[in-house]
């Protein structure tokens, strides 16, 4: 898996000509720039993964988040299913924000 996400080099040296794995012999080596390129694109992909997926989750919750915004002071939702909801909704927003902010960070240290 290692070779496959291209973190390695992987090289196979077959003792005999009939290839068989059971007698070859594998090498491994690590190129640090390939793998730091690897890790800063796997990174961003996450980054972008994570964006969209909390902007799918704005558009589910903008039922809510208008009720909010309509309330003003007032109970934003009267029924407690409602309320339930919405805080799970807060909470899911506020875990991917950190997620972000998270790989944000450690993209900044790769670079």
């Amino acid at each position: 898996r290692l070779h496959r996400d291209k973190y390695i080099n992987l090289f196979d040296m077959h003792i005999t000509r009939t290839h068989n794995t059971g007698t070859a012999i594998f090498l491994w080596d690590v190129d640090p720039s390939r793998l730091l390129k690897t890790v800063k694109n796997n990174v961003c992909s996450a980054i972008l993964s994570l964006r969209l997926r909390r902007q799918h989750e704005v558009e589910v919750g903008k039922d809510w988040m208008d009720r909010a915004k309509e309330a003003g002071a007032t109970e934003e939702n009267v029924h407690e299913e409602d309320k339930k909801k919405y805080l799970a909704f807060c909470k899911g927003l506020e875990r991917l924000d950190c997620a972000c902010l998270q790989l944000d960070e450690t993209l900044m240290v790769l670079t």
